[in-house]
């Protein structure tokens, strides 16, 4: 069988596209094993709970009470909030600023919907068969989902500011 050459050629690599490949992947890695480190740390704690979805899920699932779910909520919303002030006073900008971009849109939407159910997927499917798995394999899920999404675009301090900390690459 004789193989057809394809069609289109294939364009070069645009010059820094490895430098660039190489700053995500490293930004990647640093999520993964801080969220299982973070898990490991928290989890027998409060159960690691970051996300009001996952809290959520279990007060659905009858694993958590309603009012200990509301409260957890409240908590990583204003966990949210002092993240995102620390990571602006981090890369000095100012704590207090309004986006001048906005971030919504049918797609975003769509990603935001499937890396929930990816999430919770994850951590129920964990949970149920293998606890002592759900640290990395949330980890692991979460980097997936930062690189399939556009939620690595959406980290504005870090992208803007993060090639600072990489220059050596």
């Amino acid at each position: 069988m004789t193989e057809i050459p394809d069609a289109q050629p294939k364009p070069p690599l645009r010059k820094g596209y490895l430098r660039s490949f190489a700053r995500w992947f490293l930004i990647g890695v640093a999520l993964l094993w801080s969220l299982a480190v973070l898990i490991l740390v928290f989890g027998p704690i409060s159960g690691a709970h970051f996300n009001p979805a996952v809290s959520l899920g279990f007060a659905l699932r009858r694993k958590l009470a309603w009012p200990i779910a509301a409260l957890y909520i409240i908590f990583q919303v204003l966990g949210g909030i002092a993240g995102v002030w620390a990571a602006h006073l981090m890369f000095e900008q100012p704590m207090w600023q309004m986006s001048v971009t906005s971030r919504t849109g049918q797609g975003q939407w769509l990603a935001e919907a499937i890396a929930t159910f990816g999430l919770l997927l994850t951590i129920f499917g964990c949970v149920s068969r293998r606890p002592d798995s759900a640290p990395c394999a949330v980890g692991l899920y979460i980097t997936a989902a930062y690189w399939f999404t556009a939620f690595h675009i959406l980290c504005q301090p870090c992208g803007h500011h993060c090639p600072v900390a990489f220059r050596h690459l």
